[in-house]
């Protein structure tokens, strides 16, 4: 079988290497992979991980489809929205890892809203679902997902790294049957929500809120080199992390 990767971050590395190593074991090619560039709080290996393990790097999804041919396309923190049109030449389709539970939380930074809302809904539960790509984003079929607690203490950034670990193991769990082609799927959430990419651009704290409020709020937008959270104030801002204020 032929398999290539859409892929960025550590996750991905992680996975390229695993599914590198264990090709002989699962008789399959890996034809290509792409790592678009993109300025991030992360250093993004892919592209030298691809050059060190002798996988072809191509500059676009249409181009490494149409040049390799490949069975089935694994998205790893791929971050770009994927046209049908390339969807439909991939036999065995392509697959996502996304981070939420069941795909409850669809589009970006779902982290970061899953605790936001975890006090509201009473749902303190994050994850990560593997499931087929389609037109529409983030609701292909499920293939597999998997929970954690969300817990008071957790940040943006602490519960993004427990997701990212389950990821990688329900992800080698179930690299067979993804092979095989799944067609026995689990039901979406029963509740959902869509944030857009800019859906983190107002920070600002309402005055008005409690101090849970606010203390769910700091925590959902703590993670590394991005904009904190603030309080207005005689037309200047006040910063809040979770140790000082800034």
């Amino acid at each position: 079988m032929r398999i290539a990767f859409a892929a960025s971050r550590n996750l991905a590395v992680e996975i390229i290497r695993w599914v590198d190593k264990n090709k002989s074991k699962y008789e399959i090619e890996i034809v290509g992979g792409i790592a678009p560039s993109f300025k991030g709080w992360w250093d993004d290996q892919v592209k030298n991980v691809y050059e060190e393990l002798e996988i072809p790097v191509y500059l676009s999804l249409e181009e490494l489809i149409d040049e390799t041919k490949p069975d089935l396309i694994f998205s790893l923190n791929y971050w770009k929205l994927i046209p049908a049109e390339c969807i439909t030449k991939v036999k065995k389709g392509i697959v996502n890892i996304h981070h939420s539970y069941l795909l409850r939380y669809k589009g970006r930074y779902s982290t970061s809203w899953a605790i936001i809302n975890s006090r509201k809904d009473n749902y303190w539960k994050h994850g990560t679902t593997l499931h087929y790509i389609d037109e529409k984003l983030d609701e292909g079929n499920i293939i597999a997902s998997v929970a954690c607690d969300i817990n008071e203490e957790d940040t943006a950034e602490t519960l993004f790294n427990k997701v990212e670990l389950l990821a990688i193991s329900l992800f080698k769990e179930k690299f067979g049957d993804m092979l095989k082609g799944v067609d026995d799927f689990l039901e979406v959430s029963p509740k959902t929500y869509f944030y857009d990419k800019d859906s983190n651009k107002n920070l600002k704290i309402d005055q008005e809120s409690s101090i849970e409020e606010i203390y769910d709020f700091v925590r959902a937008w703590s993670f590394k080199d991005r904009p904190k959270p603030y309080f207005e104030y005689k037309g200047k801002k006040l910063y809040l992390s979770l140790n000082e204020l800034s």
